[in-house]
């Protein structure tokens, strides 16, 4: 929504007013930017399985192919 970000926690939703970049640069190794409106916390990741990421609450986030195999790669390198 042009820079209204949402950021959801494991306890509440909450919107600023900010560029995802700023966001972007301001968070932990653990964070990953999976495309251009969407940063997602690898640590929160359940799984990935045909360009779905599964997250530990129950949700599920769609990416495209060229997006998933990069989130992948960043998601086993926060593994290891």
């Amino acid at each position: 929504e042009a820079r209204r970000i949402h950021i959801y926690t494991a306890d509440d939703k909450y919107s600023i007013y900010r560029k995802m970049d700023e966001i972007a640069e301001k968070l932990p190794v653990d964070f990953y930017r999976c495309h251009k409106s969407c940063i997602i916390n690898l640590s929160k990741v359940k799984n990935m399985k045909d360009r779905l990421i599964y997250f530990e609450c129950g949700a599920a986030l769609s990416v495209c192919a060229e997006k998933y195999t990069k989130a992948v790669q960043a998601y086993k390198g926060y593994l290891i």
